[in-house]
């Protein structure tokens, strides 16, 4: 099984929680713990903050595969704020792979 779910939101923070809910379904649907479902919440969650102040719309591509839910997040910069690079280590430490890529940033989550 691999698809591919397109999300595309306004950059304003009432919306974050449709990303938020988007990962958490997708990542509960393939059998994520409770902690790593939370754990990918968050990560997206500042993805997306990352940049909300530099853009109109906000595009997040969710990839649904076997063992692996990964979230391209377009749009994403090297943070400069304390408060982003906290949400950069943050993303860091809880994601299996984080790479900024020239559309934004690539993150992934395994089943383990």
């Amino acid at each position: 099984m691999n698809h591919t779910v397109h999300l595309r939101i306004p950059a304003e923070p009432m919306y974050i929680s449709v990303v938020r809910l988007t990962a958490s379904s997708l990542a509960s649907s393939l059998g994520f713990d409770i902690e790593e479902v939370e754990d990918i919440r968050v990560c997206v969650s500042e993805a997306c903050n990352n940049v909300m102040d530099r853009l109109e719309d906000i595009s997040l591509r969710f990839g649904v595969e076997e063992n692996a839910l990964t979230i391209d997040v377009d749009g994403f910069s090297n943070p400069s704020s304390e408060q982003g690079k906290l949400g950069y280590l943050i993303m860091l430490s809880l994601m299996d792979v984080v790479q900024e890529t020239e559309q934004g940033i690539h993150m992934i989550k395994a089943k383990e």
